[in-house]
């Protein structure tokens, strides 16, 4: 399925998915092209009567992500939490390739603007209101560990110390074949991913996460009383996993603060043992990762570079 083109986007397209969504009466007048799409093409449709709408379309054929997205999106919802409604989404067909999902539209910047137009105070807030919000995610408990199938259904692992090999194990295998650290590194690091097991025994129950909760995908604007408030969350990937990890990856990312961690540790008490054991080992393999990925990264630039470069005859 793969190999089959996915027409341009036309005039017409996006109005039917309008219609789909919305209602046969609905007219598309404007369309503006939204930042941060990567593996999708995200679009906001205006219509005649003012409604707004994000079309987010696979940029590869019967992509069936987007299914997925909206179930998680839903399941967020049901929860209280500040994501998008679904109004449709369409996977690809060997007829037809295209994948879609039109969704509601949310006011909102990205974490990262926010932290520039936010003085001090208001982000601190900014800060605690996600705090909440990622406490009342984690509060659902889960049956075993991995990624959401469905909107909420069970992940496929039956540890916590499984699922978090699964995940990390890919960043190791890139790094330790490599020079980029001492041996005595590769050593010790080697020694602690034999031991996960028992590194993360005591992990608790497996808990709901959103998956990747920072770049472009937590939007942030302020509510009628001018408090910056998190608008939305948007492309959930859903896991049944560490509450810890989780706000370890925030962390990392820079995102979070002191009043996140405040805000959370009262909503939450009983992590904050597991997040004073765990946080050292989580905050190493999101490095490796990190490491695993700026590699990638640096060998296609090279290999890019080296594409375009006039044959050189050897000897």
């Amino acid at each position: 399925m793969d190999t089959l083109a996915v027409p341009p986007l036309s005039w017409e397209a996006l109005q039917a998915m309008l219609s789909e969504g919305l209602g046969p009466d609905v007219v598309l007048e404007e369309v503006r092209e939204l930042t941060g799409g990567v593996v999708h093409v995200a679009l906001l449709l205006i219509t005649t009567d003012g409604r707004r709408a994000v079309a987010k379309v696979s940029r590869t054929a019967c992509d069936v992500d987007l299914a997925r997205e909206a179930l998680h999106l839903e399941a967020l919802r049901q929860r209280g939490l500040p994501a998008p409604r679904v109004y449709a989404h369409l996977v690809g067909t060997a007829d037809a390739p295209r994948s879609w999902l039109l969704m509601a539209f949310h006011e909102g910047v990205s974490l990262l603007e926010a932290r520039q137009r936010c003085a001090p105070e208001a982000w601190d807030g900014l800060m605690a209101h996600l705090g909440e919000l990622l406490a009342t995610l984690h509060t659902v408990q889960g049956t075993d560990w991995g990624p959401v199938s469905g909107s909420a259904g069970p992940g496929g692992f039956a540890s916590w110390p499984a699922f978090f090999r699964s995940l990390y194990s890919p960043a190791w295998d890139d790094v330790r074949g490599t020079s980029l650290l001492p041996p005595e590194a590769n050593v010790r690091i080697a020694a602690v991913h034999a031991r996960l097991d028992a590194l993360l025994a005591d992990a608790g129950p497996p808990c709901l996460t959103h998956g990747d909760p920072f770049g472009t995908n937590l939007l942030a604007c302020p509510d009628a009383d001018g408090r910056w408030r998190i608008s939305a969350m948007l492309d959930p990937y859903l896991r049944w996993g560490s509450p810890e990890a989780e706000l370890v990856r925030l962390e990392v990312a820079g995102i979070a603060s002191p009043s996140l961690r405040e805000t959370y540790a009262r909503l939450r008490p009983e992590s904050d043992a597991r997040m004073r054991a765990h946080a050292p080992l989580y905050r190493l393999y999101n490095a490796l990762e990190q490491l695993a990925f700026l590699v990638a990264r640096r060998r296609q630039d090279v290999l890019a570079a080296l594409d375009v470069l006039p044959p050189v005859e050897s000897g």
